[in-house]
């Protein structure tokens, strides 16, 4: 009886020095600042990732051979927003010589290569397309759909953030104690922003990327900046 009554104590003994240790590794795992920091992290590629998703939108390129020779003639192109296009030149300069009516596209005069953009974030296309001869030699050489970030779509995700802010993080679900932000900055200066103020005894963490932007112009060239604390 006096050793079964020892044997038994010695493994009350371990059993609690077991639990302490367990105890120990919950709290450290919670509390650690390397999980912390493993979570502000986490947090900052997926809030990237949600930003880059609310504000997409979808550019239509088709890179066109008009022959030699053309004057006053038209092709026949058609997007998913076809009054909201952009013709550029074989240098990516866009050009103003063309018109839109209907599926028409008239050209005055002028470039062999051109590339025509649709976008829903480019102007209305303005002018009157008269011409009754298509092109006959034009060709399409390639075509390709590809997403961008929306300058209007980025303007309005500021709006939801500053009146929205919970909802919105809620929908990018983000955990309850990361705050985050943005930015997007043109080369211009000019910047689109949605930022709460950032108390000073916070970690921040940031991600910044190069993005191309369609705006009401075309296409150009910012960098997006994301923060989370």
């Amino acid at each position: 009886m006096y050793f079964n009554k020892k044997g038994v104590g010695h493994i009350e003994i371990i059993m609690s020095f077991v639990l302490f240790l367990g105890f120990i590794g919950l709290a450290l795992y919670f509390f650690s600042p390397f999980q912390n920091s493993r979570t502000i992290h986490s947090s900052l590629d997926y809030a990237f990732d949600e930003i880059i998703e609310e504000t997409e939108t979808t550019l239509e390129s088709y890179s066109v051979v008009l022959g030699s020779g053309y004057s006053g003639d038209y092709v026949n192109i058609s997007g998913n927003h076809l009054n909201k296009l952009i013709v550029v030149g074989v240098d990516g300069i866009p050009l103003d010589n063309y018109s839109v009516s209907e599926d028409k596209i008239c050209f005055i005069s002028g470039e062999r290569f051109i590339s025509i953009l649709f976008n829903e974030e480019f102007s209305d296309s303005e002018g009157s397309c008269s011409f009754n001869t298509i092109v006959s030699d034009f060709q399409i050489s390639s075509s390709k759909n590809e997403s961008l970030i929306g300058e209007t779509k980025m303007k309005n995700l500021v709006i939801e953030y500053f009146n929205n802010y919970d909802e919105l993080k809620e929908k990018f679900n983000l955990p309850g104690r990361i705050d985050f932000g943005f930015s997007l900055t043109f080369d211009d200066g000019t910047q689109i922003i949605g930022e709460k103020e950032i108390p000073t005894n916070l970690e921040v963490v940031s991600k910044e990327d190069r993005v191309e932007v369609a705006t009401r112009e075309g296409v150009v060239f910012a960098d997006l900046v994301v923060k989370v604390w």
